[in-house]
């Protein structure tokens, strides 16, 4: 998948969710990830996360309902239990959450930007 067609696939999960996915993230998905089901990101504060492939993200965020709970995020990867989210209102930050806490605690912020993680 070429860095077009991710851009593509992105504008067709916004309107699917009805929300907007930031730009940044927009780049790093079709820059870095390109068509990658998945994408092993090492993180700056020691570890790694595991970005989902756009082709991937309506699918992860269906399995672990994310629009049920949390209608405003957009899974785009975890690490284990804990997922990483990103506002559905254009906003760059990055966000976790334990995957099993979804709309009974408050998400905490990882980073400004994807390129931050």
């Amino acid at each position: 998948m070429d860095a077009s067609q991710v851009r593509k696939k992105l504008k067709e999960i916004e309107a699917t969710l009805g929300g907007k996915i930031s730009e940044d993230y927009k780049k790093f998905s079709s820059e870095v990830v390109q068509g990658n089901e998945v994408y092993e990101l090492e993180l700056v504060s020691e570890g790694q996360v595991y970005l989902y492939g756009c082709a991937e993200l309506l699918e992860r965020n269906a399995t672990y309902e994310v629009q049920v709970y949390e209608s405003d995020y957009l899974l785009i990867g975890q690490d284990g239990d804990l997922g990483y989210f990103l506002s559905l209102k254009g906003e760059d930050e990055v966000y976790s959450l334990d995957l099993g806490a979804l709309g009974a605690l408050s998400m905490n912020k990882e980073a400004d930007s994807i390129y931050g993680l």
